[in-house]
C-alpha cells in the first residue's frame, strides 16, 4: 500500500548552459529559472535562455554578463508570477524566507562555498541542522547541476562579502525570492 507524505517540492535541477565570450555565464538566471519553476510545481519549464531573452539585456554585457535583482523581478513580472528582491536585507532574512517555504535566488562570493575568485548565484529551498548541530542550506548550484548542501555559514559569508564587493553597506545581502511555494503530496 502506497502512503503519501507532505513535503517541499524539489524542482528538477539546473545546469548552466550558455557561454559568451568562452567563458561560462547565466548562473542568475539558471537560479532564477529553478525557483520560476518550483514556484509554479513543475507547471512552467523555464530555463537560463529564457530568462534571459525576457530581460532587458539579452545579449550579456561584457562588463558585467550576470542579471541582476531588479531584472528578474521585470522578467518575473513578464511571467505573471510574484518574485521580490531581497537586495540590501540582512543574511537573517534568507533564513526566514527560507524558513517560510520560499526559494531564494542567492548572489555570493562564489569562493566562500568552494567555488572560484568570481560573482556568482545559486538557487535555494531549504535549511536543516545535522546532529552536530552544524546548519545546512540545501540547494543547487547551477554550475554543477545538482542538489547539494551548503554549510550556512559559508552562505553567509559569501553573500555578504558580495553585497560589500558591490556597494552594499556590511551585513547586507543581494538576493531575490518567491512566494510561498506550496506543499504537495510525496507518494512513499
Amino acid at each position: 500500500m502506497t502512503r503519501a507524505a507532505v513535503g517541499i517540492y524539489k524542482t528538477p535541477s539546473l545546469k548552466q548552459r550558455v557561454q559568451y565570450n568562452g567563458q561560462l555565464i547565466g548562473c542568475t538566471e539558471t537560479s532564477f529559472a529553478m525557483a520560476g519553476n518550483a514556484q509554479a510545481c513543475g507547471g512552467i519549464k523555464l530555463n537560463e535562455v529564457l530568462v534571459r531573452s525576457l530581460s532587458d539585456e539579452a545579449r550579456p554585457d561584457p562588463d558585467s554578463p550576470g542579471l541582476n535583482q531588479d531584472q528578474l523581478v521585470a522578467v518575473a513580472r513578464k511571467l505573471h508570477f510574484p518574485y521580490s528582491k531581497g537586495t540590501g536585507d540582512p543574511f537573517a532574512s534568507v533564513l526566514v524566507r527560507l524558513g517560510e517555504g520560499r526559494r531564494v535566488v542567492a548572489q555570493l562570493w562564489y569562493a566562500d562555498i568552494g567555488g572560484t575568485q568570481i560573482g556568482h548565484a545559486i538557487f535555494l529551498e531549504s535549511r536543516r541542522t545535522d546532529p552536530q548541530g552544524v546548519k545546512w542550506l540545501g540547494g543547487v548550484d547551477p554550475m554543477k547541476g545538482r542538489r547539494e548542501w551548503f554549510r550556512q555559514s559559508d552562505v553567509e559569508r559569501g553573500m555578504e562579502r558580495f553585497g560589500a564587493m558591490t556597494g552594499l553597506p556590511a551585513g547586507d545581502t543581494r538576493h531575490g525570492y518567491t512566494r510561498i511555494v506550496p506543499l504537495v503530496k510525496i507518494a512513499e
